[in-house]
This record gives structure tokens, sequence and C-alpha cells, in this order.
């Protein structure tokens, strides 16, 4: 538990404690009387930042979204070759959900679809606003200069990664989530010969 709340930004300090009890003990955990204890203040206070707790997990959701943005804009920065910004950023980002393992699945649950709004664009353009998509279409850009290709790759590149660390998360490759280095090189595996294939033409 944090130390009691006193002053400054409740509304952060809320916020920190709720990832705290989701990474500890699920979102089934989470409520907003709960969090005001652990915080020290009214049990109506946080009511004044979140009218309820599916506001609260709104928030979460997109400081998880903000969280791995970070994560692959580091990635990103680490390298000046495209290929390797996002084999880097493949690596980054499956090893984002074995270690952020509730943050992830609350990134993406269905209801959390405005943050992924402009990948609807009905002209097939890449959406470069969108959080932690935007670097993925940076490197995908300056590897491959075709407008079609950029959304094939782009689409294929975020779909192997992601559906990896869904594998990983939820599904018959979770034992396998354990062994952090393993997984890092099997990310590193896939992006690779996911790049191979787009390589030529």
């Amino acid at each position: 538990m944090s130390e009691p709340y006193h002053h400054g930004d409740l509304r952060r300090a809320l916020l920190d404690e709720a990832v705290a009890v989701l990474d500890a003990d699920g979102i089934g955990s989470l409520s907003l009387r709960a969090l005001a204890r652990r915080v020290g203040v009214s049990p109506t206070a946080p009511y004044h930042h979140f009218r309820d707790k599916a506001e609260l997990v709104h928030a979460l959701a997109e400081d998880a979204l903000s969280e791995l943005d970070a994560v692959l804009a580091d990635a990103d920065a680490a390298h000046s070759d495209p290929a390797e910004q996002l084999r880097a950023q493949g690596v980054a980002y499956v090893l984002f959900a074995v270690d952020h393992p509730e943050r992830f699945r609350l990134a993406f649950r269905p209801e959390m679809g405005g943050p992924f709004s402009g990948l609807s664009d009905s002209n097939g353009a890449l959406p470069e606003h969108v959080t932690a998509f935007r670097h993925l279409v940076g490197a995908v850009r300056r590897l491959v200069d075709e407008p079609a290709r950029q959304t094939a790759l782009a689409t294929a590149a975020w779909s192997l990664v992601h559906g990896l660390s869904a594998l990983l998360v939820d599904g018959p490759l979770r034992p396998l989530a354990a062994d952090r280095e393993h997984v890092g090189t099997m990310a590193e595996s896939i992006t690779s010969h996911l790049l191979i294939e787009n390589s030529d033409g």
C-alpha cells in the first residue's frame, strides 16, 4: 500500500494505486472506494475525478497505451536502421505484454476502440497519430516506399507481434512467458522472418 495521500494530484495518485492493484490482483479487484482507503482520502473523494469504475478503467487503459507508446519509442530510438527499428519494436511490444499482462489486456479490451478509431480510415491511410501504432508506421515508411506495401507490412507486423503477445499472455504459449529471454528471441525471430518476406519487390 502507498503512503497516505496528503496533497497534490489526487487523480494521479488514484491511478498509480489502481495500477498496483491491477498488476497484483486483476481488474476485478478495482474499486473506487477501496482506492480511497488505500490513498487515505474520504470514500467520496475519487468521484470528483472518476464518475464510476468504468471511467477509471478507461483512464487506466489510456495510461497503459501511453506506457506502451513510450516503450516502443525507446526501442525505435535505439536504432537508426528502419529494419532494426521495426524488429526492436516487435520485441519491445511482446516483452511489454509478458511483463505487464494485466495492463496489456486492459489496453486492448474491445470497449477501448476509441484510441484506435483512426485505423478504420476508409482511404486506407496509415494512422500516424494513433498511440503506439505511430512508431510502427514511421519505421515501415522508412523501410518501404510503396503505400500499398506500407499498409500490408504495418498490418502484418502488428498482427504478428500482437498475436504472439496474446498467445503468451492468455493462450497456449503462456507457460513460456516466464522465460523472458526466450520470449525476446521468439519475437525477434518472427519479426526477422517478416522483414525477409517483405524485403524484395
